[in-house]
Protein backbone atom coordinates (compact mmCIF):
# COMPACT_ATOMS: atom_id res chain seq x y z
CA UNK A 1 0.00 0.00 0.00
CA UNK A 2 2.42 2.67 -0.83
CA UNK A 3 0.32 4.76 -3.01
CA UNK A 4 -2.14 4.93 0.07
CA UNK A 5 -2.88 6.50 3.90
CA UNK A 6 -5.28 5.79 6.70
CA UNK A 7 -7.04 8.95 7.79
CA UNK A 8 -9.85 8.32 10.41
CA UNK A 9 -9.83 5.00 9.38
CA UNK A 10 -10.69 5.32 5.43
CA UNK A 11 -7.66 4.52 3.14
CA UNK A 12 -7.32 7.27 0.75
CA UNK A 13 -5.59 7.25 -2.41
CA UNK A 14 -2.02 9.83 -2.33
CA UNK A 15 -1.77 9.80 -6.06
CA UNK A 16 -5.57 9.95 -7.22
CA UNK A 17 -5.73 12.39 -10.35
CA UNK A 18 -8.46 14.39 -11.81
CA UNK A 19 -10.04 11.44 -13.64
CA UNK A 20 -10.45 9.31 -10.96
CA UNK A 21 -13.13 11.71 -9.33
CA UNK A 22 -16.67 10.63 -10.01
CA UNK A 23 -18.52 13.06 -12.35
CA UNK A 24 -20.59 14.56 -9.97
CA UNK A 25 -17.86 15.42 -8.07
CA UNK A 26 -15.97 16.55 -10.60
CA UNK A 27 -18.81 19.01 -11.28
CA UNK A 28 -19.29 20.20 -7.61
CA UNK A 29 -15.66 21.30 -7.70
CA UNK A 30 -16.13 22.82 -10.95
CA UNK A 31 -19.13 25.11 -10.23
CA UNK A 32 -17.43 25.87 -6.26
CA UNK A 33 -14.10 27.22 -8.23
CA UNK A 34 -16.56 28.99 -10.97
CA UNK A 35 -18.10 30.68 -7.81
CA UNK A 36 -15.04 31.56 -6.57
CA UNK A 37 -13.90 33.03 -9.49
CA UNK A 38 -16.79 35.07 -10.60
CA UNK A 39 -17.07 36.49 -6.88
CA UNK A 40 -13.81 37.99 -7.19
CA UNK A 41 -14.01 39.48 -10.33
CA UNK A 42 -17.31 40.52 -9.32
CA UNK A 43 -16.21 42.58 -5.95
CA UNK A 44 -12.73 43.43 -7.40
CA UNK A 45 -13.18 43.75 -11.09
CA UNK A 46 -10.05 42.48 -12.38
CA UNK A 47 -8.77 39.07 -12.26
CA UNK A 48 -7.11 37.53 -9.04
CA UNK A 49 -3.05 37.63 -8.63
CA UNK A 50 -1.41 34.05 -7.86
CA UNK A 51 -1.58 34.55 -3.97
CA UNK A 52 -4.97 35.51 -4.21
CA UNK A 53 -6.10 32.49 -6.43
CA UNK A 54 -4.41 30.24 -3.85
CA UNK A 55 -7.03 31.79 -1.29
CA UNK A 56 -9.64 30.96 -3.75
CA UNK A 57 -8.42 27.35 -4.20
CA UNK A 58 -7.65 26.75 -0.33
CA UNK A 59 -11.26 27.47 0.42
CA UNK A 60 -12.74 25.29 -2.32
CA UNK A 61 -10.22 22.62 -0.67
CA UNK A 62 -12.08 23.12 2.57
CA UNK A 63 -15.74 22.97 1.22
CA UNK A 64 -14.48 19.48 -0.38
CA UNK A 65 -13.02 18.27 3.14
CA UNK A 66 -15.96 18.95 4.43
CA UNK A 67 -18.08 16.82 1.61
CA UNK A 68 -15.19 14.00 2.26
CA UNK A 69 -13.81 14.97 -1.09
CA UNK A 70 -10.27 14.01 -1.34
CA UNK A 71 -7.86 14.67 -4.07
CA UNK A 72 -4.56 16.77 -4.20
CA UNK A 73 -4.44 20.26 -3.79
CA UNK A 74 -2.08 19.94 -7.24
CA UNK A 75 -4.75 18.71 -9.14
CA UNK A 76 -7.25 21.41 -8.12
CA UNK A 77 -4.69 23.63 -9.02
CA UNK A 78 -4.17 22.64 -12.48
CA UNK A 79 -7.70 21.99 -13.20
CA UNK A 80 -8.69 25.93 -11.95
CA UNK A 81 -5.40 26.90 -14.41
CA UNK A 82 -6.62 25.42 -17.12
CA UNK A 83 -9.99 26.68 -17.07
CA UNK A 84 -9.56 30.42 -15.27
CA UNK A 85 -8.85 31.83 -19.14
CA UNK A 86 -12.45 30.41 -20.42
CA UNK A 87 -14.30 31.30 -17.99
CA UNK A 88 -12.54 35.15 -17.67
CA UNK A 89 -13.41 35.07 -21.33
CA UNK A 90 -17.04 34.25 -20.45
CA UNK A 91 -17.34 36.84 -18.26
CA UNK A 92 -15.79 39.44 -20.24
CA UNK A 93 -18.65 38.55 -22.76
CA UNK A 94 -21.41 38.71 -20.12
CA UNK A 95 -20.23 42.08 -19.26
CA UNK A 96 -20.56 43.77 -22.81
Amino acid sequence: MKNHDIVNGQILQTNKKWSHLKQNQKNLIAEWLQEEYRGFIAMYLRKPKRFEEEYMIDSVMERMQARDIWIPYVEVKTYFTRKKGKWYRKLESELE
